[in-house]
């Protein structure tokens, strides 16, 4: 209750001034959610793929419910699933970028659930792209992970359906 107090208070707070308040500060309590991590070529290129599961489930108390790995010379990416999953993007004349990328190396997609599951592995990816990718070296995003609650189950679905039958 404490917490949901300070939480409202932060809220106030900002709506009077307003400021941006940071995404720790407007994580409701126990709220049970899935969400959705890629780890994209560029991490597998670098070995750092183990690392970022590890450390999401580490860091954030999330069960991982779900994974596959699509990988171009055994077990491609289906152009369906990519498209659905870049949907706002698939009329933008850099997509033919972005199905390249995909396609140049190994990605695994998890699907995780926990309390506030979306916030913080949001949270934790942004992080570690910080903390990977060296200043000035050009990313390419070593990770996606579902921005908003509210997009998490369409993401899950396009990946995973039987988890939503």
């Amino acid at each position: 209750m404490l917490q949901q107090i300070q939480f409202n208070q932060n809220a106030n707070r900002a709506n009077n001034r307003n400021q941006i308040i940071p995404m720790r500060n407007r994580i409701s309590f126990g709220e049970l959610q899935r969400t959705l991590t890629i780890i994209k070529p560029d991490a597998f290129q670098r070995g750092l793929e183990e690392y970022i599961e590890t450390r999401l489930a580490k860091n954030t108390g999330c069960k991982k419910i779900a994974e596959v790995i699509f990988d171009p010379k055994k077990n491609p990416l289906p152009i369906e699933k990519l498209e659905n999953h870049y949907r706002k993007f698939v009329e933008a004349p850099f997509f033919d970028s972005i199905k390249q990328y995909f396609t140049e190396g190994p990605i695994k997609v998890i699907a995780w659930e926990g309390d506030n599951a979306v916030p913080k592995v949001r949270l934790d990816t942004l992080e570690m792209r910080k903390e990977l990718v060296p200043v000035g070296e050009k990313q390419k995003n070593i990770a996606h992970a579902t921005e908003f609650p509210e997009e998490s189950e369409g993401e899950i679905k396009n990946f995973f359906p039987n988890l939503y039958a």
